[in-house]
């Protein structure tokens, strides 16, 4: 996985659909195997990975640079991950 150039990245921010698009297919190999190292499910780590997508065209504009794309990015996949997990004991306490 390589990282994404600062210009891809600034024009993603700038919402450039193709931009977006662009870093979304740059990064799916690494999400994708964040989540499936995560749920072991290939359900359950596809639905993850559509869900930070989804948070990533929400956010994108708010990494500064500070770290590298892809451990910002790897960040939000573990919140996410994080946040189904607990939903699901929740599900399951019910």
């Amino acid at each position: 996985m390589a990282e994404p150039s600062a210009d891809l990245i600034r024009r993603a921010q700038r919402s450039d659909h193709d931009a977006l698009n662009e870093l979304v297919t740059s990064q799916q190999r690494y999400v994708s195997s964040i989540a499936m190292s995560i749920f072991h499910n290939k359900e359950d780590a596809e639905d993850l990975a559509q869900n930070v997508y989804i948070r990533l065209f929400r956010t994108v504009h708010q990494y500064n640079g500070e770290s590298r794309f892809t451990t910002w990015l790897y960040r939000l996949v573990i919140n996410l991950a994080r946040d189904e997990l607990r939903a699901q004991i929740g599900r399951a306490h019910v």
